[in-house]
């Protein structure tokens, strides 16, 4: 089996498995956790928008990731039957680096899913903010 195949159906089996909705519940929890702590530097224009790298490392957490090599040799999208257990290992590592991949870049999707919600959160607040102005100061 080539390289090229083999990251292939490794890749597709690992994002048939993902829950989508699962990363943008987790975007939207990490949005609301932010503008729940932030919401006093956000109502005084203080507040500023957490770095990319800062949400990465906060969605990082709660995205889930798990490599289960047994679990992978038996349910996963590869016939293992024919390799010696070198060439498993060897074949195991890759795959969880994919694995580990994946992930990343699903982190750094969730952390910008966040950004976004977070951006949207605050527009709305300022926005509110002056309605409530206008009606008070008019």
């Amino acid at each position: 089996m080539k390289k090229s195949e083999i990251e292939i159906r490794v890749m597709k089996y690992f994002t048939e498995n993902m829950n989508l909705l699962k990363h943008l519940d987790i975007a939207k929890e990490c949005a609301n956790s932010v503008f729940d702590l932030k919401f006093n530097d956000i109502i005084t224009d203080k507040f500023e928008m957490p770095s990319d790298d800062e949400m990465r490392k906060m969605v990082g957490e709660r995205v889930p990731h798990e490599f289960d090599a047994k679990s992978f040799v038996e349910k996963g999208p590869l016939d293992f039957s024919g390799f010696d257990d070198q060439d498993v290992e060897e074949l195991l590592k890759k795959v969880e680096d994919i694995c580990n991949s994946l992930h990343e870049a699903q982190t750094v999707a969730v952390a910008k899913a966040t950004i976004s919600a977070l951006k949207k959160l605050e527009k709305n607040v300022k926005n509110e903010i002056k309605k409530i102005r206008k009606k008070y100061l008019s």
